[in-house]
């Protein structure tokens, strides 16, 4: 027999779940509510999410995990106050969770709390240190703290696990050119243009460089190639920079 569900299969599979789950909860047990959260969760649902998840943590209020579930939820929702509240109570009963702290650093970052979400994913990193994630993550915060010496250490360190991913090449070309490597900047944004022909990031920020580095022709030509690709930045440089 085939095992292997259809796209349209696996998601009538989950509606039928869904409606399954949302059919009287009572008597049902900790792992039944978590299981029913996180279907939900994966529809979109992230309201009627969350009532399980709190129905879940009063019957099992020891459960790291169902904390960390109900804050994901939460952040999806823009509860980032709240969510942060159940990433640190997660962390706090499962010392050892990095994705705890990877999420709690996440919704740091989102409240533009750069310094605590660097802190929380140099956590995780110490718990999973083979996880280009965490670097990649960790390097974007120090960017937005301008400290780029330290995120170009950073997305070295995603590049060499992770050799063939292009956003990681890309985050880099950023912080070089944030630093005035522009040479090296544009060797990165070539790199992951390479790996994904389609990347319009990539293209926009070529662009730029080429601009700024006085190749007026060829970043104008990436801006177009950007803006097909459906960058509304590139858009506006192209109406200022390329008449």
């Amino acid at each position: 027999m085939n095992l292997k569900l259809s796209t349209r299969t696996t998601m009538l599979y989950a509606v039928i779940l869904y409606l399954f789950c949302a059919c009287g909860q009572e008597g049902v047990t900790e792992d039944q509510l978590k299981s029913s959260g996180n279907t939900k969760a994966k529809l979109g649902d992230y309201k009627a999410a969350l009532v399980d998840y709190d129905k879940a943590i009063k019957t099992n209020p020891d459960n790291p995990r169902l904390y960390n579930n109900r804050a994901a939820a939460l952040v999806e929702m823009g509860r980032l106050p709240e969510a942060i509240q159940d990433f640190s109570k997660s962390i706090e009963m499962d010392p050892e969770n990095a994705m705890a702290y990877s999420n709690r650093a996440l919704a740091f970052a989102t409240q533009r709390k750069f310094d605590e979400a660097v802190h929380d994913y140099s956590m995780a990193i110490k718990l999973n240190q083979h996880e280009p994630k965490l670097y990649f993550s960790r390097a974007s915060a120090y960017s937005d703290l301008k400290q780029f010496d330290k995120a170009i250490a950073d997305y070295n360190e995603a590049i060499k696990l992770t050799a063939n991913e292009p956003s990681f090449y890309s985050g880099r070309g950023i912080a070089k050119a944030q630093s005035k490597d522009l040479q090296a900047a544009l060797q990165d944004f070539n790199k992951a243009i390479e790996l994904k022909p389609d990347f319009g990031l990539a293209y926009t920020n070529r662009g730029l460089t080429k601009l700024v580095l006085g190749d007026k022709s060829g970043g104008c030509e990436d801006l177009h190639r950007a803006k097909e690709l459906g960058s509304t930045s590139a858009e506006k440089v192209l109406q200022e920079q390329c008449k």
